[in-house]
């Protein structure tokens, strides 16, 4: 990686193609501003093992798009220089809104509410989505967390119990994340007052983000339990 990032030229090639997604050899060319195709060539082949190339076109692939989000969060940071460094683990929480068929989004704006959570010093994503409990977007969401490089993640729709879908998600989340179940814990109850429900919403939204923040990374371990034993329930 350190290789790729030695050259100014290796690392506009990778926020070219991170901003603009597939581009010709032509178009890519013009976009980094490169006028010798030698030198452009040279520095394209450095950085193959981060890209892709389809018929005419070439993008980032899931590397690459890592890359790409490691260039955006050290431009975030303002470092300047990338060395040998102790790791720290930073604070990259997601916050995904699920709509829950129109019922959120009809009592609550969303739009509002994620434009000011995205201004806070530790939420590196807000989105919207239509119903998290759906297998689509399930896959959505795992994208997303992905493509965000995100440490922690939190969900703001309705209860997993309710849904099966989510809850099988869940269960397969590698990162610190809590589900703030504002349907059934706000908007059901403060239907009269909409003000109310948004203060609410907010108030339990930060007090998740504050959860996250000090929950450990999880980890999975493999159990055997033999042929005789019978396990009921789990925690």
């Amino acid at each position: 990686m350190f290789d790729v990032l030695a050259h100014p030229i290796r690392e506009k090639i990778i926020r070219v193609l991170g901003e603009l997604g597939s581009l010709t050899y032509s178009e890519l060319r013009e976009k980094v501003g490169v006028e010798e195709t030698g030198k452009f060539n040279y520095h394209l082949n450095k950085i193959f093992p981060f890209i892709e190339k389809k018929g005419k076109l070439y993008s980032l692939n899931e590397e690459g798009y890592k890359l790409y989000n490691f260039l955006r969060l050290k431009e975030e940071l303002g470092v300047k220089y990338i060395g040998v460094v102790e790791p720290i683990r930073l604070s990259r929480i997601g916050i995904a809104f699920c709509q829950c068929h129109g019922e959120a989004s009809k009592f609550l704006n969303l739009e509002e509410l994620s434009l000011e959570l995205s201004k806070s010093e530790n939420i590196a994503a807000v989105e919207i989505f239509g119903n998290i409990c759906s297998p689509e977007n399930i896959q959505m969401v795992k994208k997303w967390v992905k493509k965000n490089l995100l440490d922690g993640l939190i969900i703001v729709g309705c209860s997993p119990e309710v849904h099966k879908g989510l809850s099988d998600f869940l269960s397969t989340v590698d990162i610190p994340y809590e589900v703030v179940n504002v349907l059934e814990g706000c908007i059901r109850v403060n239907r009269s007052s909409l003000k109310e429900a948004f203060e609410k919403v907010r108030c339990m939204i930060n007090g998740a983000v504050q959860a996250v923040n000090f929950k450990p990374k999880s980890s999975k371990k493999s159990v055997h339990i033999p042929k005789s034993v019978a396990v009921i329930g789990g925690i």
